[in-house]
Protein backbone atom coordinates (compact mmCIF):
# COMPACT_ATOMS: atom_id res chain seq x y z
CA UNK A 1 0.00 0.00 0.00
CA UNK A 2 1.34 3.23 -0.76
CA UNK A 3 0.63 6.09 1.82
CA UNK A 4 -0.40 9.36 1.21
CA UNK A 5 2.40 11.42 1.85
CA UNK A 6 4.39 8.86 -0.70
CA UNK A 7 1.90 9.44 -3.40
CA UNK A 8 1.99 13.33 -2.61
CA UNK A 9 5.90 12.43 -3.74
CA UNK A 10 4.87 11.18 -7.16
CA UNK A 11 3.04 14.77 -7.42
CA UNK A 12 6.51 16.50 -6.50
CA UNK A 13 10.12 16.88 -5.44
CA UNK A 14 8.74 18.87 -2.48
CA UNK A 15 8.13 21.95 -4.71
CA UNK A 16 4.99 22.70 -6.48
CA UNK A 17 5.23 24.94 -9.92
CA UNK A 18 7.62 27.43 -10.07
CA UNK A 19 8.91 26.66 -6.82
CA UNK A 20 6.74 27.00 -4.32
CA UNK A 21 6.73 24.99 -1.41
CA UNK A 22 4.08 21.86 -0.61
CA UNK A 23 3.20 20.93 2.70
CA UNK A 24 2.44 17.31 2.87
CA UNK A 25 -0.13 17.06 5.50
CA UNK A 26 -3.21 15.65 5.59
CA UNK A 27 -4.80 17.76 8.80
CA UNK A 28 -4.66 21.58 8.61
CA UNK A 29 -2.67 21.70 11.78
CA UNK A 30 -0.32 19.02 13.73
CA UNK A 31 0.74 20.27 16.56
CA UNK A 32 3.60 19.41 18.50
CA UNK A 33 1.69 18.75 21.86
CA UNK A 34 -1.08 16.01 20.24
CA UNK A 35 1.84 14.29 19.11
CA UNK A 36 3.93 14.26 21.79
CA UNK A 37 0.96 13.17 24.05
CA UNK A 38 0.04 10.19 21.82
CA UNK A 39 3.36 8.45 21.63
CA UNK A 40 3.75 9.05 25.88
CA UNK A 41 0.14 7.46 25.56
CA UNK A 42 1.22 4.83 23.95
CA UNK A 43 4.22 4.07 25.89
CA UNK A 44 2.44 4.38 28.93
CA UNK A 45 4.33 7.63 30.23
CA UNK A 46 2.79 11.01 31.33
CA UNK A 47 3.01 13.72 29.12
CA UNK A 48 3.37 17.31 30.78
CA UNK A 49 3.90 20.83 29.56
CA UNK A 50 7.27 22.75 30.67
CA UNK A 51 7.71 26.55 30.89
CA UNK A 52 10.49 27.58 28.64
CA UNK A 53 12.65 27.75 32.23
CA UNK A 54 11.73 24.31 32.78
CA UNK A 55 12.36 22.81 29.47
CA UNK A 56 15.99 24.83 29.80
CA UNK A 57 17.11 22.48 32.76
CA UNK A 58 14.80 19.16 31.66
CA UNK A 59 17.10 19.38 27.49
CA UNK A 60 20.54 19.11 27.34
CA UNK A 61 20.63 20.90 24.65
CA UNK A 62 18.99 24.83 24.00
CA UNK A 63 18.82 23.49 20.40
CA UNK A 64 15.97 20.70 21.99
CA UNK A 65 14.54 23.36 23.85
CA UNK A 66 13.37 25.40 20.81
CA UNK A 67 12.54 22.85 19.07
CA UNK A 68 9.91 21.09 21.46
CA UNK A 69 9.14 24.53 22.09
CA UNK A 70 7.68 25.08 18.30
CA UNK A 71 4.21 24.37 17.50
CA UNK A 72 4.26 24.99 14.07
CA UNK A 73 1.33 24.65 12.00
CA UNK A 74 1.19 22.74 8.46
CA UNK A 75 -1.54 23.11 6.16
CA UNK A 76 -1.63 20.83 2.81
CA UNK A 77 -4.34 23.26 1.89
CA UNK A 78 -1.39 25.04 -0.99
CA UNK A 79 -0.06 21.62 -2.20
CA UNK A 80 -3.72 20.04 -2.75
CA UNK A 81 -3.96 22.76 -5.05
CA UNK A 82 -0.83 23.15 -6.53
CA UNK A 83 0.01 19.17 -7.19
CA UNK A 84 -3.88 17.79 -7.42
CA UNK A 85 -3.41 15.60 -4.20
CA UNK A 86 -5.47 14.67 -1.48
CA UNK A 87 -4.69 12.49 1.89
CA UNK A 88 -5.86 8.64 1.45
CA UNK A 89 -4.63 7.25 4.16
CA UNK A 90 -4.47 7.91 8.17
CA UNK A 91 -3.27 10.76 9.69
CA UNK A 92 -0.06 11.05 11.21
CA UNK A 93 -1.83 11.11 14.93
CA UNK A 94 -3.95 8.36 13.75
CA UNK A 95 -1.27 6.25 13.01
CA UNK A 96 0.49 6.45 15.74
CA UNK A 97 -2.79 5.81 17.58
CA UNK A 98 -3.65 2.59 16.03
CA UNK A 99 -0.11 1.64 14.36
CA UNK A 100 2.35 -0.61 15.45
CA UNK A 101 4.90 2.37 15.76
CA UNK A 102 4.81 1.69 19.58
CA UNK A 103 4.79 -1.84 19.60
CA UNK A 104 7.66 -3.33 21.73
CA UNK A 105 9.70 -5.62 19.32
CA UNK A 106 8.46 -9.55 19.15
CA UNK A 107 11.21 -11.44 21.03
Amino acid sequence: MTSSRSRSVDCGPGEGPGGQRAARSGRKRRPFQGIAETIARGLGLPAVSLTPDEAATHFPSPAMTTFYGFDGPVSSSRTRELLGWSPAHPTLLDDLEHGDYLAAPAS
